[in-house]
């Protein structure tokens, strides 16, 4: 639901030259232009798209009454599936969970979780829970960023075994809204997570992450993980004047700390929200508007 973030991402790769697109998920709840977002991604010629699981949750939402939907958690999701198109939500929820096609001899692999490609893998391999705890009191650039997912995945012997037994080829993925890539020596196999250009939480504010990949036809890989510049304020002043601020209070202000810091809030408040229902016996699940709204007012006093 960001588009200020897609336009710059997609201007950025016309000047890469870049011939096809490839989208993993998670295209709406976030921002308030979801349904613009949708319609810049179904124009573009030579893509593939695949569905996260986001787009999942407005799913759910299919067939029930609107007039039931007085959640306070789900206010950014009831508001989202209004805005967009009903031929919109047709094409959104008709996506694969998956895609599979070759180029140039090399077959590229997409998912929206990385847990898809490796056997009994219940989290993601660097999430934004570990980047937002791991470098609490650290500045993070893209180089850490790189070097040290490079030395925990080198010396992760778990992760080699499953590693050396996937076959050849690229696997694309996303989900964690961290940018990161792994390598097989001889430069075979790549994992390419492309990050997140309309919420990154990889620790790293005031840019949008972004993967060129390039098979060149002998079948050797590149993957460039890139990062376009923009200012923050620029999507939050967007948010703060728009229809799903007004619908959706708490959610707006999580994002935008998301956006001012570029790591991760919303988990970190859905727990607190949690210990809070039940401090003050409300087992209402999803929360109520009341108790989401005061749950937001308690943890901003007690940060």
């Amino acid at each position: 639901g960001n588009l200020q973030a897609l336009e710059a991402v997609l201007q950025d790769a016309a000047a890469q030259q870049v011939d096809q697109y490839l989208f993993v998920g998670d295209y709406c709840i976030s921002h308030p232009q979801p349904d613009e977002c949708l319609n810049r991604i179904r124009g573009l010629e030579n893509s593939i798209v695949i569905r996260g699981n986001d787009d999942q949750h407005l799913e759910r939402l299919m067939g029930q009454d609107p007039a039931a939907w007085t959640d306070g958690q789900m206010q950014a999701t009831y508001w989202c599936h209004r805005a967009i198109r009903p031929e919109n939500r047709q094409w959104l929820f008709a996506l694969p969970h998956t895609s599979t096609f070759s180029n140039a001899g090399v077959t590229v692999r997409m998912a929206h979780s990385c847990t898809y490609f490796f056997e009994g893998l219940q989290d993601d391999i660097w999430s934004s829970i570990h980047v937002a705890n791991h470098y609490a009191h650290t500045p993070l650039t893209p180089a850490r960023l790189r070097e040290d997912v490079q030395t925990k995945l080198d010396n992760d012997p778990g992760f080699q075994a499953q590693f050396a037994g996937l076959p050849d080829g690229i696997y694309l993925f996303a989900h964690t809204h961290v940018q990161w890539s792994y390598a097989s020596p001889d430069g075979k196999k790549w994992l390419v997570n492309c990050g997140s250009c309309g919420l990154p939480l990889d620790g790293i504010p005031g840019s949008l992450p972004y993967a060129v990949m390039e098979i060149s036809p002998d079948g050797r890989i590149n993957v460039e993980q890139r990062r376009i510049p923009m200012d923050p304020d620029l999507m939050i002043q967007t948010l703060a004047g728009s229809d799903l601020a007004r619908h959706a209070p708490v959610w707006r202000r999580l994002i935008e700390e998301e956006l001012r810091t570029g790591r991760e809030k919303v988990s970190y408040f859905i727990q607190f929200a949690e210990s809070y229902a039940r401090r003050i016996n409300d087992p209402r699940r999803p929360f109520s508007v009341d108790t989401w709204e005061a749950a937001y007012r308690q943890w901003i006093m007690e940060r």
